[in-house]
């Protein structure tokens, strides 16, 4: 008796495993609620999101790839008015990070370079598109990106060339702008510094509706940020030269030596100079840094439409325009 219990029990849990293992493999429907009368659960909107990162398949040690976000919040406590500031001061931005300088032919662009290896091998993306490149760097110039149409950056702090390209040697920038958005929302806000210079200004005016498959965001952004000249900060105040103006010379002695430095007699008082290193005499100097910029004057207006259309479950329609 005791051995046609075990067989039966052994039977009854084989049937439950095969029962089991043919339900994966098959797509089951549940209907919850009363069948006469028509109650049914609702249905519930599932919530799509959008992932920067590597799809390289690794053992489980390794982790995954390291994704740095910086949500709307953080944004604005930074104080900044533009992305390429925010960027700038994130620890995988290092040097050769191009910024806003006067007396150049790329006065107003502003880029990204990851670990160091170059703008140009920096992926700049929006909304997880390539955005255009600047005609001279070669790079993403992240002031046309106006700041109050931006709703997070993604930073994948990781080489993605096997996934984006080789431009994506030194990692990838994901700037997520607003969608979706529907209402109306005006922004002001002005800063001052202690020190001389550096005044900033930003306007900004957001608007949106959503008509369930359409939607459209339009943004208006308005900055300008003071110069700072190299007079106005302690530590480059003092930026002299010794090519200064009217000059200095060197006399010719009898057996054809030169001679000490000697200012020219026309020289202004406070631009002589006898501690000018591995120079021997005085000389005429100039402080380039009562004229030179630290930071130049920046006045900046930019304008951005996304729009957006679901033609049904798997596709949808985007364009963007921006100036």
């Amino acid at each position: 008796m005791e051995s046609w219990v075990k067989t039966l029990k052994a039977v009854a849990v084989c049937g439950c495993i095969t029962y089991l293992t043919a339900a994966v493999g098959q797509e089951t429907t549940l209907k919850i609620g009363d069948e006469e009368g028509g109650n049914k659960a609702p249905k519930k909107n599932v919530e799509k999101i959008q992932v920067t990162g590597s799809h390289i398949k690794r053992i489980d040690v390794e982790g995954p790839s390291p994704v740095q976000t910086i949500d709307k919040q953080e944004l604005e406590e930074t104080g900044y008015n533009s992305v390429a500031d925010v960027l700038r001061n994130v620890s995988a931005n290092s040097f050769g990070s191009r910024r806003e300088q006067a007396g150049s032919t790329v006065a107003g662009v502003a880029e990204v370079s990851l670990r160091g290896l170059g703008a140009s091998s920096t992926l700049v993306l929006m909304n997880g598109r390539r955005l255009p490149t600047d005609g001279v760097t070669g790079a993403v110039d992240l002031n046309l990106i106006p700041m109050a149409a931006v709703e997070r950056l993604e930073i994948l702090k990781d080489g993605a060339s096997a996934i984006y390209g080789s431009d994506a040697i030194g990692g990838v920038v994901n700037i997520i702008t607003k969608r979706d958005y529907v209402g109306t929302e005006m922004s002001f806000q002005q800063s001052v510094s202690d020190l001389a210079g550096g005044e900033k200004t930003e306007i900004s005016l957001v608007n949106g509706f959503n008509s369930g498959r359409f939607s459209m965001t339009n943004v208006g952004h308005y900055r300008k940020n003071e110069a700072v000249f190299d007079r106005d900060r302690e530590y480059s105040q003092n930026g002299r030269s010794p090519l200064g103006s009217p000059g200095s010379f060197r006399p010719v002695n009898p057996d054809g030596t030169f001679g000490q430095w000697q200012a020219d007699a026309n020289c202004p008082e406070g631009q002589r100079s006898t501690t000018e290193p591995g120079i021997n005499g005085e000389v005429c100097t100039f402080n380039f840094a009562d004229r030179s910029v630290r930071l130049p004057e920046i006045e900046q207006t930019s304008l951005m439409t996304d729009m957006a259309y679901e033609l049904n479950s798997t596709t949808e329609v985007t364009l963007r325009l921006g100036g």
